[in-house]
């Protein structure tokens, strides 16, 4: 069968599309949809088409006190020494 767009939802800030297309094998589902995905993302650059993720802001109540020497003085947990 042909490829269909449809119109699914209204979600929070979006519009909702589902695009069904005919794979003939489950075993390609996971490479062709991965090949459409970054097809559509490509051909939304290209058309100059931004995609807008929602945003999120952090409201820090409180902090630990941080020691005097500072935190660039301490080794990041990367780069520590086992004790």
């Amino acid at each position: 069968p042909q490829p269909s767009v449809v119109f699914d939802a209204f979600g929070p800030s979006a519009l909702a599309f589902v695009l069904r297309i005919y794979v003939g094998s489950v075993d390609h589902l996971v490479v062709t949809k991965t090949a459409l995905n970054f097809a559509i993302d490509n051909a939304f650059r290209e058309a100059g088409i931004e995609i807008a993720f929602p945003q999120t802001d952090i409201h820090i109540r409180s902090m630990p006190d941080l020691p005097e020497k500072g935190v660039e003085d301490h080794p990041s947990p990367s780069t520590r020494q086992p004790d």
